[in-house]
């Protein structure tokens, strides 16, 4: 419970577990990995979003927290505590929900790489990293059909819920995932973004030439030269990525419009859809987030600190300047073309 407001946690969560609770909707098994306090599963077990949640953690400490909350909200019942690193604590498909949030980007990447084979197709992923999105935005197809898949099925209750699916096997296995939105969330001094998206097929090892599960597919972004190149060449696929996302049109169209921005700047145009997020600028009928002006903010906020902390005539200080304005004059130009033209400020 809150001391000050006497409100309980679970009750009233902060806009960045908001958002990725209103992100998730309903799930019949819910798994919050990483759940550091529990206050997430509690409050779907309480709402009404999930009819039961796994919560884990790698580390003692938090699932005792995580404990104590579950105990004071009254839903011991309904949510299991699981020590493990990241989806490791979960059989395959026992969850058809899954929050990877309040951690580094590249960090949910690795859990995604590590825990491929225990996410069936039609399983719901919702990423919410703190730091670091660009690692979890590419490597992307565009505009391939979103193919139906059925949803996994939750069994009972208990530790051996997936005990119907076949075990995890070993090997490094890619996850092909539709992207179903981003969404932005400020809390406190930073705004955050949601990632939603669906498990729609799985592979190892991965495809090669012939696209994603459903076949064919041109790359989502342009070559950093300029000229086409097939999906294996710009996203690097060859390369064995632990995860694939699918694009839809207006999210392709937005990542080709940000790479020929990223160029006219002189900032590579493979980061820069990486940074800034090509479905943000499509996320409301068609146009841009609400709080897109926040969220190129929050980009700028490196490339503003950057240019403040290099000010001397040193070829790598005067390296490190002109990348940082030619980041920033990308990011407004970026601004402008979302209608938003005083996201970022010019520095001074």
């Amino acid at each position: 419970m809150n001391p000050t407001t006497g409100r309980r946690r679970w009750d009233r969560l902060g806009p960045r577990l908001e958002a990725v609770l209103a992100a998730v909707g309903r799930a019949r098994v819910l798994a919050d990995v990483g759940t550091d306090h529990g206050y997430l599963p509690a409050a779907a077990i309480l709402r009404g979003q999930a009819q039961r949640a796994i919560a884990t953690d790698l580390r003692r400490a938090p699932l005792e927290a995580a404990r104590r909350v579950v105990r004071a909200a009254g839903v011991e019942g309904a949510v299991e505590l699981r020590q493990g690193a990241g989806l490791e604590p979960l059989a395959p498909g026992e969850a058809d929900a899954v929050v990877v949030a309040g951690l580094h980007g590249k960090t949910i990447a690795a859990i995604l790489r590590d825990g491929a084979p225990r996410l069936l197709p039609g399983t719901r992923i919702v990423l919410q990293p703190t730091r670091g999105a660009d690692a979890l935005r590419l490597p992307a197809l565009a505009a391939i059909p979103r193919a139906a898949s059925p949803a996994p099925t939750a069994g009972p209750a208990g530790r051996d819920s997936g005990a119907g699916h076949p075990p995890a096997p070993p090997g490094r296995w890619t996850l092909w995932i539709a992207l179903e939105g981003e969404g932005l969330v400020t809390e406190g001094r930073h705004t955050y973004v949601v990632i939603r998206g669906r498990v729609v097929g799985r592979g190892v090892p991965p495809p090669g030439e012939g696209g994603g599960p459903t076949g064919g597919g041109a790359a989502a972004s342009p070559h950093p030269k300029g000229e086409p190149a097939p999906a294996e060449a710009w996203f690097d696929i060859s390369d064995e990525p632990a995860f694939v996302w699918l694009w839809d049109g207006a999210t392709s169209a937005a990542a080709l419009a940000l790479a020929a921005l990223a160029r006219r700047s002189g900032v590579d145009p493979r980061e820069a859809v990486a940074r800034v997020g090509p479905a943000l600028l499509v996320a409301e009928r068609g146009g841009p987030h609400p709080q897109l002006a926040r969220w190129l903010d929050e980009l700028g906020r490196l490339w503003r600190r950057a240019l403040q902390m290099n000010p001397g005539s040193t070829q790598r200080a005067v390296a490190s300047r002109r990348r940082a304005a030619a980041w920033l004059a990308f990011l407004r130009e970026v601004g402008r073309l979302a209608g938003v033209a005083d996201a970022t400020p010019a520095p001074n």
